[in-house]
């Protein structure tokens, strides 16, 4: 009898701020409310990065939304003694990740043409994203790895993009966007 695979979510960001912390620190940060969801995550569990079309807004790419990333939990998903705040919003969950796969934003992938081939969503699909975490079956897992495998570049190339992304932020000092 075989081992299950790990079961691959979704998780969804709305700041570059926070998407620079999750790059720069290894770490994923989740909302209190999904505890019962985060359940699921065990090592070596798949987390596609999905960001919104809030993540880049008055900075190039600003409006696109997409996956960009697929990660790796590389420690349990545990309640955080300090919890993290980003654009206004406080995570108290998290966990390590590695980063596997990372496309830089130029390559993001559009999730709608793929949304009819997904079993995880079903009628309007950009509500399902709004939990911020949705979890998908071994076949979605395997459409979103085959399709984020295409686009693969260097990985340094494209962690240094969206970290110049999040400095431009700061640098503007562009007002906070809430999910």
């Amino acid at each position: 009898m075989s081992t299950p695979s790990p079961a691959a979510h979704i998780a969804v960001l709305s700041d570059v701020r926070a998407l620079a912390w999750v790059l720069s620190e290894g770490r994923m940060a989740f909302n209190v409310r999904q505890k019962r969801a985060l359940a699921s995550l065990d090592l070596g569990s798949p987390l596609f990065l999905y960001v919104t079309s809030r993540c880049f807004r008055g900075l190039p790419f600003g409006g696109k939304s997409g996956l960009i990333a697929e990660v790796g939990v590389t420690s349990p998903v545990i309640r955080l003694d300090k919890p993290i705040a980003f654009a206004g919003n406080s995570f108290g969950m998290g966990c390590s990740v590695e980063i596997r796969q990372l496309l830089p934003p130029s390559q993001m992938v559009n999730l709608g043409p793929l949304v009819p081939e997904l079993d995880a969503f079903h009628g309007a699909w950009h509500l399902r994203l709004r939990a911020g975490f949705v979890p998908l079956n071994e076949h979605d897992y395997q459409v979103l790895d085959k399709r984020i495998s295409r686009e693969v570049t260097s990985l340094q190339g494209a962690v240094d993009a969206y970290m110049a992304l999040a400095e431009q932020r700061e640098e503007r000092q562009l007002p906070v966007t809430r999910p």
